[in-house]
């Protein structure tokens, strides 16, 4: 008996080790696991047809006043200016449709929580636009007064109703959908218009000058000590993940109206992604679970 207790002794804390040690190697990966997936990832952000808006129109170019190259921004439109978009032919697998678009925008800065109206908008589709020389080509003049900044985009597809949110974008950046923007510029049209004002309009500049005689502001009150950080993992365990998880809310797709009536889908999270998220759950309840059956086989009393 005395050999059997000696036995004990001696491997039990050993096996709890082991259990405690193993359970934080599983509760860090799963945590790890968990924070590397975006709520919002997807398989695929591209066209569901296989387009891809950077090669969509094949060999295409910008004219922006006299000047002409590949991409609008790159021309720095101007106001008053016309703008003109050419190209050869579609790509193969697009859909033989874009549109030149220009949008109000309130700021000279692009806002993404502001809501930018469509002002106008021509449409190619299909040889609509084809000449005899078998250019295709789209126009669009800025405006020069009225509004602060034109928003131009060559986008595929018809134009927005308006940009802004909660997902009404051609980028799939901000609309987590299919990237339908091919280029874009924004032409500094009447900056008195402009919603706040900038550097350059001196009239604008706003200037405060100090009160008289301000008292001298009272003295900050002295910092509260830190709290004690523990650095046992049982502990951390029970603190971060719960015995039980609430369940995973399913998340509804997000539809807005575009030009025409039809409506532009927008997915939740991907099924890769939720089994990532899944997985690194099921790793983070199993660590913890090994982490307090480490703890508490530690602590019998042989």
């Amino acid at each position: 008996m005395r050999h059997t207790s000696t036995y004990s002794e001696h491997t039990r804390p050993k096996a709890a080790r082991a259990l405690q040690a193993s359970g934080a190697f599983l509760l860090v990966l799963g945590l790890l696991l968990v924070s590397a997936v975006p709520s919002w990832a997807q398989d695929d952000d591209s066209d569901s047809t296989g387009c891809d808006a950077d090669t969509a129109l094949v060999g295409l170019s910008f004219t922006s006043g006299d000047r002409t190259g590949p991409s609008l921004t790159k021309l720095a439109v101007r106001s008053g200016e016309t703008v003109t978009a050419t190209w050869n032919d579609w790509a193969s697998g697009c859909e033989p449709q874009a549109t030149l678009a220009m949008h109000d925008s309130g700021t000279r800065l692009f806002d993404p929580s502001r809501t930018e109206p469509l002002m106008s908008s021509v449409t190619c589709t299909g040889t609509d636009c084809r000449g005899d020389d078998g250019i295709y080509s789209l126009t669009i003049t800025v405006p020069t007064s009225g509004v602060c900044v034109a928003q131009v985009d060559l986008v595929l597809g018809e134009a927005l109703p308006f940009i802004g949110p909660p997902r009404s974008f051609y980028s799939a950046i901000l609309s987590r959908g299919p990237n339908r923007l091919i280029s874009y510029s924004r032409a500094l049209v009447d900056a008195s218009a402009c919603d706040l004002p900038t550097s350059a309009d001196s009239s604008q500049v706003i200037t405060t000058q100090p009160a008289p005689n301000n008292p001298a502001p009272a003295p900050a009150p002295p910092a509260a000590p830190a709290p004690e950080v523990t650095t046992d993992v049982t502990v951390l365990a029970q603190v971060i993940v719960p015995t039980t998880l609430p369940p995973v809310p399913s998340q509804p797709v997000a539809q807005i109206p575009t030009v025409g009536g039809e409506t532009l889908a927008f997915t939740g999270p991907s099924s890769a992604s939720q089994a990532a998220g899944f997985a690194g759950g099921a790793l983070i309840l199993i660590g913890s679970a090994l982490c307090v059956s480490g703890r508490r086989l530690g602590k019998q009393q042989y």
